[in-house]
């Protein structure tokens, strides 16, 4: 089945907003990480996300109750009584409040015993580490709040602010970096109170924008102990699967610590950058899609609900594979270019993480899907409760003298399995063939990534080390991908797209005439 016009044209143009935001963001973000590896040091650089990163043990809730909140603000503007969507946002809003002070004390008790008695911690960083520690805690509770905020303007699909959000957030990023070297106090500290004044003008940032925009944000609507209850028994599941996140992420980096110090910490955090750089292209293209498929399924369209998710699957993957084939051929190089002086694991870990991303670009489609449907119990039971093995299997791998770079090749596998798990789960929950997810969206995207690879490995077997050869293996990257992306699309598309070129080109040649 088709989507209508109107929407791919929703999609498209919300996407490339959030693109010219990605790149934007991207570029910054990578130059400014530059900057902190030289004002702090790599010690102080590891240090700083490890500890920072405990947060992420006890902050899982934030990534439950976004997913859920983005779920019932959407669906809930189908709904034209606004008292009803008043009532529903406020309600939200303190739920997010009451689970931020729980998470807060949680964070008090267990996170300053880890501080001071677990991690490895130089003795002399040790103050400097429990007030970034402090600070971290009060922007985990400033980002509870956003998110009702920010779930209200992904579900209004008010892509302009998100994309100004994301740029302002970065610029001031920038110029803390830079205030690190002209600061008269100890570095690591300054930079954790620089974040805690960015995450709170961001929040105020949230509050009027959402005010002045939504006639629904309406902290002091009252409250629904009903829909709380729905809100909370719907967040639990998803608990399950941001708790196996951050286990694999935060929990991970704190056994690496554990065994290894804070190099390896200052290397894994390079690795998640890089990470975040790539799975950026395809989360702006999921963040723009989801609302149509939760608004498609919400009203029984579920054909056209199925074409988005296989779409979403298939279009994450090209974007994340153009992107990531450069970045894994090339990484040394890279490297080099992009910090001069970066930790030993720090390749490996960074190829690593490249072919993860390349997994798990299709969880986000599949699981707007299954979020839509709410029937996410046995789901999150199985895909999640495998994924917690990421964690202890990690430990005894090291335990037993594994290299650090087993923590990553354990995720890989996971992931894969997962990934079988969720498309069983579209099937058994959603109703959608697994057959034509692994024909249409697996297999396509499986054919593509081995052919591309093969093209810029044969390029960079004969050519030199040097800017021209990345420059070449990029341009191969994206031609190979987007031949067979195009040669994959049903005859449909294909002749809608070539249509659309072909047209374009007799438009810049009646121009050119005239």
């Amino acid at each position: 089945m088709s989507i209508s016009p109107s929407k791919v044209k929703r999609v498209a143009s919300n996407t490339i907003l959030l693109y010219f935001r990605m790149l934007f963001v991207m570029g910054v973000s990578l130059f400014t990480s530059r900057i902190n590896i030289k004002a702090l040091g790599l010690e102080d650089y590891g240090l700083f996300n490890v500890v920072a990163g405990i947060i992420g043990l006890v902050a899982f809730l934030n990534s439950a109750l976004g997913t859920s909140s983005s779920r019932y603000i959407t669906v809930s503007l189908n709904d034209n009584d606004l008292q009803e969507r008043r009532l529903l946002f406020s309600t939200i809003f303190k739920v997010h409040v009451l689970f931020g002070i729980v998470v807060t004390i949680v964070a008090e008790l267990v996170g300053v015993y880890m501080v001071n008695n677990i991690l490895s911690i130089p003795s002399n960083r040790l103050l400097a580490c429990n007030i970034i520690f402090q600070c971290s805690i009060v922007i985990m509770f400033t980002n509870l709040l956003n998110i009702p905020m920010t779930a209200s303007i992904i579900a209004h699909e008010k892509f302009k602010a998100f994309a100004y959000i994301g740029i302002y957030e970065v610029i001031a990023k920038l110029i803390s970096s830079y205030l690190l070297f002209v600061g008269f106090t100890d570095r690591l500290i300054l930079w954790g109170f620089l974040n805690l004044l960015i995450s709170i003008s961001l929040w105020g940032y949230y509050v009027i924008y959402c005010k002045r925009h939504f006639d629904e944000f309406h902290i002091s609507g009252g409250f629904d102990k009903g829909k709380a209850r729905q809100i909370s028994t719907f967040s639990f599941w998803n608990i399950l699967g941001s708790l196996s996140i951050a286990l694999k992420n935060a929990g991970v980096n704190m056994v690496l610590n554990i065994f290894f110090g804070p190099l390896v910490n200052a290397a894994n955090a390079i690795a998640y950058q890089v990470n975040n750089a790539i799975t950026n292209f395809s989360a702006n293209f999921t963040t723009a899609l989801n609302p149509q498929i939760y608004k498609s399924y919400a009203q029984k369209r579920y054909n056209e609900t199925e074409t988005l998710v296989h779409w979403g699957g298939k279009l994450s993957f090209y974007l994340v594979a153009v992107l990531g084939l450069p970045l894994f051929v090339e990484m040394d190089y890279v490297l080099k270019v992009w910090l001069d002086s970066y930790p030993a694991f720090a390749p490996v870990f960074c190829k690593l993480i490249i072919v993860l991303s390349w997994i798990e670009c299709f969880n986000y489609s599949i699981g707007t899907a299954v979020q839509a449907n709410g029937n996410i119990k046995y789901y999150q039971l199985f895909v999640s409760g495998l994924s917690l093995l990421n964690l202890p299997l990690t430990y005894i791998a090291l335990h037993y003298g594994a290299s650090p770079d087993i923590a990553l090749e354990i995720s890989i596998i996971i992931a894969i399995t997962t990934l079988i798990l969720r498309i069983f789960f579209l099937k058994k929950l959603v109703g959608f063939s697994q057959r034509g997810y692994y024909k249409k969206v697996l297999l396509p995207s499986a054919v593509m990534i081995l052919f591309s690879l093969s093209g810029c490995l044969m390029i960079h077997s004969y050519l030199g080390t040097s800017i021209f050869r990345l420059i070449i293996i990029a341009c191969t990257s994206t031609l190979l991908n987007s031949l067979l992306f195009y040669s994959f699309l049903n005859r449909e598309y294909r002749k809608k797209i070539s249509n659309r070129i072909l047209k374009k080109i007799h438009i810049q040649r009646h121009e050119t005439i005239y």
